[in-house]
């Protein structure tokens, strides 16, 4: 937001008209996009100036010289500002229709509980909803959904592992755009949380990993899982802010077939994101939104928002890809991986311990990593998921 007013020639107040229906209003934040104009007044008012002028898709508002509206060009990006106010006018049509919510008492419904043992070898026993119920591994608080690992016992030789959930979800999809919204997600040693959508028969019908590190990362990994004949074009670089991960040969790591003998194995195509999109930093500014956009015939793409930085579009539940810029991650389907790669999959939550990968990156290796989470349970009281919902849009 400028210091001094900017003289608004173009603006004309007209007292006739009405805020906008699911105009979006945050206190204490800030938005840093151009002025387009700048008009005395209180915050009241500031919508009607922004309804009539030009390009104004959102404002703040500040008590500079008694009170004035300043006239945004675009809802972001966001930031902490102590006494000043912002708005946001409704984003523009979306063509993505809201086809599932899973949040609130309902959550758990829309799950299955995986009780088998772990796919990846991890020190972990995934327990049923009854048990997960009854010790306090799941519950609701206050609309929000939390999903927890043990923390409060030692785990006994002979034991599979620390208890834990894993929940798949009862409806499969073939493509969407999928929202996540969560304040918390799993920390500590050796931890291994995960959020990806994967089909039956794997690899045959694909995983797309969209949420996924270990304990100690700050930054995501995003992958995808196939049989052979799926590879990136390794020059799609300049479509996302993320990078290319690197494979055991040193190149970049773009083919997604599982048992590429150039990659580490069942490394798949991967992308990480910048520092600061995982983990405890993540958590700090109390999490926000990681949404995948899967269009069946052109690509898998996904952003990840903090939470004063969510699109007013994503708040509105109107969401609109195209005003979101370029995405951290960027997978193009077409003739390099076709669309039958990826079929029916289901949506999985999960947080594992050590395994075949956190197990083999932890200091000391593999059985370092067992003896930590088996003897340490006060390690793991941030070793749990805080979920807002989980939505899902289609066309």
């Amino acid at each position: 937001m400028a210091n001094s007013p900017i003289v608004a020639t173009s603006v004309v107040q007209h007292q006739d008209v009405e805020p906008m229906p699911g105009m979006i209003i945050k206190d204490n934040m800030d938005i840093d996009a151009d002025n387009l104009a700048s008009k005395p007044g209180q915050f009241s008012d500031c919508c009607n100036f922004c309804q009539v002028t030009q390009g104004c898709v959102a404002y703040a508002w500040n008590d500079y010289q008694g009170g004035t509206c300043w006239l945004k060009s675009a809802n972001g990006p966001i930031r902490n500002n102590n006494g000043v106010k912002i708005g946001f006018l409704n984003s523009g049509s979306s063509d993505y229709t809201l086809k599932k919510s899973y949040e609130g008492n309902n959550f758990f419904d829309a799950f299955d509980f995986w009780t088998n043992g772990d796919p990846t070898h991890g020190f972990v026993d995934y327990v049923d909803r009854p048990t997960a119920e009854r010790t306090g591994l799941i519950s609701i608080i206050n609309g929000k959904v939390k999903i927890s690992a043990d923390s409060d016992s030692q785990i006994p030789h002979g034991k599979r592992g620390r208890p834990s959930v894993r929940v798949h979800s009862k409806d499969s999809y073939n493509e969407g755009l999928f929202l996540f919204d969560i304040d918390h997600m799993p920390t500590g040693p050796g931890t291994w949380p995960a959020y990806w959508l994967v089909g039956d028969n794997w690899p045959n019908n694909g995983e797309a990993d969209i949420l996924e590190g270990v304990g100690g990362d700050n930054f995501n990994h995003f992958a995808l899982h196939t049989k052979n004949g799926c590879r990136m074009p390794e020059q799609d670089q300049n479509l996302f802010t993320g990078k290319w991960a690197t494979g055991k040969n040193g190149r970049p790591a773009t083919n997604c077939y599982v048992y590429e003998p150039a990659q580490w194995a069942n490394q798949g195509c991967s992308i990480s994101s910048p520092d600061g999109f995982f983990g405890d930093e993540f958590n700090s500014g109390q999490g926000g939104v990681f949404a995948f956009e899967w269009d069946r015939s052109s690509y898998m793409r996904t952003w990840i928002f903090k939470r004063n930085q969510i699109p007013s579009d994503i708040l509105q539940s109107n969401p609109n890809p195209s005003n979101w810029g370029k995405p951290i991650s960027y997978f193009k389907l077409g003739e390099n991986c076709t669309p039958n790669h990826f079929n029916a999959m289901k949506i999985i939550i999960n947080l594992t311990f050590c395994g075949d990968w956190a197990g083999q990156v932890y200091p000391g290796g593999m059985s370092a990593c067992i003896d930590k989470v088996r003897n340490n349970p006060e390690a793991y009281k941030n070793a749990y998921w805080l979920i807002n919902y989980v939505k899902v849009f289609d066309h």
